[in-house]
């Protein structure tokens, strides 16, 4: 079944083959091998025809577009737009999680500034998809936060080093 975010190498692993690649590790870790066409076609031309890659197939879709080919929504289609409140503890967001994270938890410790707390709870895996704000019944600015908390933890990783 088609679902947002299903181009990510991990999980279309899991959709094809049912596999699920651990964290931190390569699909090759569970046997399989992932090629992009669109990849390996460019790395022939720029080989073979020393061509290089100036354009992309770009999708537009949604009801804000006559003729679709990127998504752009309308106010409609994105659904009430509520002001930030408290987290519900719903789990709406872990359900939406494509990687089986925690986002709310996650997010917290970003917003919190817990680096080192986050990092051992995986924030650096998660893919900044925007499923879990998506699915946030509070409207928790989730996506900014989980960057934020990765931002941190990269400091924290170059100031150790």
């Amino acid at each position: 079944q088609t679902k947002y975010p299903q181009g990510a190498e991990k999980l279309l692993v899991e959709a094809a083959t049912g596999r699920q690649v651990p964290p931190g590790a390569l699909p090759l870790s569970v046997g399989v091998v992932v090629q992009n066409v669109g990849t390996a076609l460019a790395v022939l031309d720029a080989v073979a025809e020393g061509r290089v890659q100036t354009e992309a197939i770009l999708t537009v879709s949604g009801r804000g577009v006559a003729r679709p080919g990127i998504l752009a929504l309308t106010t409609a289609e994105l659904g009430p737009q509520l002001e930030a409140g408290h987290c519900l503890r719903c789990a709406r967001c872990v359900e939406a999680c494509p990687i089986h994270l925690l986002p709310s938890r996650l997010a917290r410790l970003g917003e919190l500034g817990r680096a080192e707390e986050a990092r051992e709870q995986g924030i650096e895996l998660c893919m900044e998809c925007g499923t879990c704000a998506f699915a946030c019944p509070a409207g928790l600015p989730l996506v900014q936060w989980l960057r934020l908390g990765k931002q941190q933890v990269r400091h924290l990783s170059r100031s150790a080093s």
